[in-house]
């Protein structure tokens, strides 16, 4: 006895085959684009982050570490605003200037997710802080942001 499904094995091979040749090595383009969007609606906003620095650079002096490594991470909603932020790594050690940091990122208006309509999108991105010149401060965003979407 024999059941009524009858497919050549070919088929079924051939399909398999051709459902895992198609991994792709890059991300889609919609997902490079919106990561490119906040690669650059951060680096519009810099000088924000800056501002932070430079306003807790007299604390950072006094614990002697004026550089390092911030990573922030947050949510944000359909429209691109930010709902829940805080700091997911910090070597410089100071409260002051991550709050200070939080409440510059929930002021900016991030782009929608084209490619999520209803979800959540999760972010990561390190900011880099070093002293360039004793009388200004930069901060620094890295080039490749972390996103996943809820």
């Amino acid at each position: 006895m024999t059941s009524g499904w009858k497919f050549p094995l070919f088929s079924i091979v051939s399909i398999f085959l051709a459902a895992c040749a198609h991994t792709p090595e890059q991300p889609p383009a919609r997902v490079t684009n919106y990561r490119e969007d906040i690669r650059q609606t951060v680096r519009d906003n810099l000088k924000e982050f800056a501002h932070c620095y430079n306003t807790h650079l007299d604390d950072l002096k006094k614990t002697g570490t004026t550089d390092g490594k911030i990573v922030l991470h947050w949510f944000t909603d359909t429209s691109g605003k930010v709902i829940v932020a805080d700091v997911k790594s910090d070597n410089i050690k100071n409260e002051s200037l991550n709050d200070c940091l939080l409440e510059a990122l929930k002021q900016i208006q991030f782009p929608k997710d084209p490619s999520h309509e209803n979800t959540v999108t999760e972010i990561t991105y390190p900011f880099t802080f070093q002293k360039e010149d004793p009388k200004k401060q930069k901060a620094q965003g890295t080039p490749e942001p972390s996103i996943e979407t809820k």
